[in-house]
């Protein structure tokens, strides 16, 4: 914090999770942090720490699970929110999941789906609009319209490790 002025409020860890290699985790700073951060390595403790930027994520539907839109535009008729990211079964969280990997959305298309949901190996439609699709015949907006709120700082994800 010393070297970016960065103050302690606006940066967000998370869970520290390990590896063969030690342990890992998510830190989230604002994008001139990060920047001058992956610059060099990051003093925790006694800890001399290496800084990687993550690519920036698409857009990830958590409705319906497919890429290149948010829930609040979906217009999927399936509704996947309750599923695992693991397994694809319903009730549950892939952090306690053991099950073996398996993408409904990718299965629901004919595709090999012995994979987690959004992993590099899913391949799910990138794009669906509300332009793009009819609303012939339905109700419009089905559910309640989440106001899309925007943060002061622009947050960029990095990994110490």
């Amino acid at each position: 914090m010393r070297a970016t002025g960065c103050l302690a409020d606006v940066i967000r860890v998370g869970e520290i999770r390990q590896f063969y290699t030690g342990g890992a985790t998510v830190v989230r700073v604002p994008v001139t942090v990060a920047k001058t951060l992956a610059k060099g390595r990051l003093l925790v403790g006694w800890v001399s720490a290496q800084v990687k930027v993550l690519p920036r994520k698409p857009l990830k539907c958590f409705r319906c699970l497919e890429s290149g839109h948010v829930s609040a535009q979906c217009v999927c008729e399936t509704d996947r929110s309750r599923l695992c990211y693991r397994c694809g079964q319903p009730d549950h969280i892939a952090r306690l999941c053991s099950a073996t990997p398996h993408c409904p959305v990718c299965a629901e298309r004919g595709k090999a789906a012995d994979h987690k949901i959004g992993s590099q190996n899913c391949s799910p439609p990138t794009t669906r609009s509300r332009k793009a699709k009819s609303t012939a015949g339905r109700a419009p907006n089905s559910g309640p319209v989440r106001p899309i709120t925007r943060e002061p700082v622009e947050a960029m994800e990095t990994v110490a490790r």
